[in-house]
């Protein structure tokens, strides 16, 4: 079956090779659902011109969508001619894509982050404690995909400040803001909140 890291290469060939066309992209969240989705990524001399498809998200929140497809379907390429003078910012910057789809390859299937409260609205200690360290292995995982920082000391400091297991809203915006500069800030809120 097609994977994400298949296609990661046909996105950095297209890259590469400064082409514009339009690539279709179609797959299924799980394996159970029956209905299979359609992304279009327009790319206008290697860069994302704008994509769109499935749902009414549109840019960065179609692409975070497109990358949480399971079940993909070979992509079809239609290449076009480049569109004269064009100068329009990309949708999504090679950049932005480049850490979604490396991140995309290299998620680890079913890992999940959940939270469960006890009746008087308080985790218990043991679970609070687990969910921390469960957040904290998620954001790493990101980090290292995409950070450009020091990894671990970075994320050391802002767990001293905000620990993920007590603080986990404060915790997630203070790892956006380091991402920030790498993926923008939509796009590392996407990725730490997914």
């Amino acid at each position: 079956m097609y994977s994400m890291t298949h296609l990661s290469g046909k996105i950095a060939a297209v890259q590469a090779q400064n082409l514009s066309g339009v690539l279709m992209v179609s797959g299924r969240f799980a394996a159970s659902q029956t209905k299979t989705l359609t992304y279009s990524l327009r790319f206008e001399s290697g860069d994302l011109a704008r994509i769109g498809g499935a749902t009414d998200a549109t840019g960065i929140d179609a692409f975070v969508e497109l990358v949480q497809l399971q079940n993909l379907n070979e992509p079809r390429w239609f290449p076009l001619n480049a569109t004269p003078n064009w100068t329009a910012q990309p949708q999504i910057t090679r950049q932005e894509m480049a850490g979604l789809l490396n991140l995309a390859s290299t998620a680890i299937p079913g890992a999940t982050n959940t939270t469960t409260l006890t009746p008087s609205g308080m985790a218990s200690t043991a679970h609070t404690e687990q969910a921390g360290k469960a957040l904290m292995q998620r954001v790493r995982n990101v980090f290292t995909n995409v950070y450009i920082g020091d990894t671990d000391r970075d994320l050391a400091r802002i767990a001293k400040l905000h620990p993920p297991s007590t603080e986990p809203a404060a915790f997630i915006n203070s790892c956006v803001q380091l991402l920030e500069p790498m993926l923008g800030d939509e796009a590392a809120r996407s990725l730490l909140s997914a």
